[in-house]
């Protein structure tokens, strides 16, 4: 009985360790996170990349990002500023990700546009902890 206690501190203690590794540091390894491969698509999967939509079709448009060098463990907590044509911040979504497990991570926000929406030239900026990951821009029609 002894040996199986003592077998069962010892795998407890080991994954303690494991899991201080792997989150150790994780607020200095943010500061690492980068954003690549930004665009625009008309669904939640970028089949096809855009950027320019027609606002009569009241198009929901997504702006796909993939997040690199990410830390495992936890959840990221972004932003996403739509600015309209005047510089104004027509829509912020605030959103937490899943549960990362990788180091690359695919994410998007999105938007639903109509008739009464600004055209122009429009910006979508994607934030964690104020700090801008990516920010890129798409005309509406």
């Amino acid at each position: 009985m002894r040996t199986l206690v003592g077998l069962g501190a010892a795998v407890v203690l080991l994954l303690a360790i494991g899991a201080y590794g792997l989150f150790r540091d994780r607020a200095a390894k943010m500061d690492h996170l980068s954003a690549a491969n930004p665009r625009f698509a008309l669904g939640a999967v970028p089949i096809e990349a855009t950027t320019e939509f027609e606002r009569h079709t009241g198009p929901d448009v997504y702006y796909h990002v993939t997040l690199q060098e990410v830390p495992f463990g936890g959840r990221l907590q972004l932003n996403c500023d739509w600015i309209d044509p005047a510089g104004h911040i027509a829509r912020r979504n605030r959103y937490h990700t899943r549960f990362v497990y990788k180091a690359t991570w695919p994410t998007h926000c999105h938007q639903r546009f109509n008739d009464v929406s600004t055209p122009g030239s429009w910006h979508v900026r994607m934030t964690m902890n104020g700090r801008v990951l990516s920010d890129s821009a798409f005309a509406l029609k």
